[in-house]
C-alpha cells in the first residue's frame, strides 16, 4: 500500500510558487516535485494498462499529470521533467494488475485530490514578486503575458502546442526552456481569470488532441507559431 503520508507532503508543492526561497530549499522542493511527478505519471500508466478507474477518474488523474508536469517544467530542467515522466510511465506499464496496484493509484488520486483541495488561488499582489527559476544564460528573455487579454481557447491552443512539443521535440533546448516557461506562466493566469475546472478542462482537451496528432511539419507549424506568440509578448 503506497505510504500517503509522504506523498502527501509532496504532492502541495507541485503548485506552490517559490517566493524568495533559498537555494538550498528550491532543491529540496524540485526534488519533491519530481518524485511526485514520477508517481502521477506511474498511476496513471498503471490504470491505463489495468482499467482500474471509471473515465471521470481517469480523465481526473490524467489532469492532475497534466497539471504537475507544467508546473514542474518551470523549475526542473527539460531532461529531469521527461526522465521523471517515461520512468513512470515504464513503471506503471510493467505494473501487474492486482490489488496492491489498484490501491496505488486510487491512493495517488486520492492524494492528489487532498493536495488540490489545500492549493489556495495566488493573490494578484504576489505575482509580481515570484522568483523565476535560473535558466540557461542564452535563454531568450520573454515579458510576462497579460493575463486577462488571452481567451481560454488562446490559452488551449497554448497547451496544445506544449503537449506537441513535448512528444514531438521540435524546438532547440534554449527554445524548448523558454516555450516551457511561457507556458507556465500562462497556465498560472488562466487559472487565475477562468479557475480550475475550467483549465483541467481545457489542459485535457489540449492534451488528447496532441496525442491524437501526428509528429510531422504541419505540427511543427503549429508549436513554432505558438512559440514565436508567446516570444513576442
Amino acid at each position: 500500500m503506497l505510504r500517503l503520508t509522504k506523498f502527501l507532503i509532496l504532492l502541495p508543492v507541485l503548485t506552490l510558487p517559490l517566493w524568495g526561497a533559498a537555494p538550498a530549499l528550491k532543491a529540496e522542493v524540485v526534488m519533491s516535485q519530481i518524485e511526485a511527478l514520477r508517481q502521477l505519471a506511474k498511476s496513471r500508466a498503471a490504470d491505463g494498462k489495468c482499467r482500474i478507474l471509471p473515465a471521470g477518474e481517469a480523465d481526473e488523474l490524467a489532469a492532475y499529470l497534466a497539471r504537475a508536469e507544467i508546473a514542474t517544467a518551470g523549475r526542473a530542467s527539460v531532461s529531469e521533467v521527461r526522465s521523471a515522466v517515461s520512468l513512470g510511465k515504464a513503471l506503471g506499464g510493467g505494473s501487474d494488475c492486482t490489488t496492491h496496484t489498484t490501491d496505488e493509484v486510487r491512493a495517488t488520486l486520492d492524494a492528489a485530490r487532498q493536495a488540490m483541495a489545500k492549493t489556495k488561488p495566488v493573490p494578484e499582489a504576489e505575482e509580481d514578486e515570484f522568483v523565476e527559476p535560473p535558466v540557461m544564460p542564452e535563454r531568450r528573455a520573454i515579458p510576462a503575458p497579460r493575463p486577462r487579454n488571452a481567451t481560454l481557447a488562446e490559452y488551449g491552443s497554448q497547451a496544445f502546442a506544449y503537449f506537441v512539443e513535448r512528444r514531438c521535440e521540435f524546438l532547440s533546448h534554449r527554445d524548448i526552456r523558454a516555450f516551457w516557461a511561457a507556458v507556465v506562466r500562462e497556465h498560472r493566469a488562466a487559472l487565475s481569470a477562468y479557475g480550475r475546472r475550467a483549465v483541467v478542462r481545457t489542459v485535457q482537451r489540449a492534451q488528447a488532441d496532441a496525442d491524437a496528432t501526428e509528429c510531422g511539419a504541419s505540427s511543427r507549424q503549429i508549436v513554432r507559431a505558438e512559440y514565436t506568440k508567446l516570444a513576442g509578448y
